[in-house]
């Protein structure tokens, strides 16, 4: 259930993120699965929460949650990013990728923070 709430939350906080970041011409995405919705769903509601999620699942302790949402990070932000550019899925317009890295290491962090207060106030 822990889990399960944890790739909620961050499956919220990423689609609003994203959503801004569009409507603010931050990024665009020149393909997407759907016409109408502004953002990328399938990194939206799957590769980032799952990923995230088993980061979470595996390294319980801060500091190995930490190097491993590291590593996630700069996956995301210096290789991932870069190849929807390459593929042309992906347009930044105002935006680098080193603040997706940043967002994406704080919403780890975020994240691991609020679940574990929740579970602390649930027992």
């Amino acid at each position: 259930m822990e889990i399960l709430i944890f790739g909620l939350l961050l499956s919220t906080i990423v689609i609003l993120l994203d959503t801004t970041g569009v409507n603010n011409e931050w990024w665009r995405y020149n393909s997407k699965l759907f016409r109408i919705v502004p953002h990328f769903i399938p990194m939206d509601y799957s590769v980032l929460p799952v990923g995230y999620m088993i980061t979470y699942q595996f390294f319980g302790s801060w500091k190995r949650y930490i190097i491993a949402s590291i590593v996630l990070s700069s996956i995301g932000a210096f290789i991932i990013e870069p190849l929807f550019i390459y593929l042309d899925v992906y347009e930044q317009l105002k935006w680098s990728h080193f603040y997706s890295f940043v967002i994406y290491i704080l919403i780890a962090i975020v994240l691991k923070f609020t679940i574990e207060r929740i579970n602390h106030l649930n027992h």
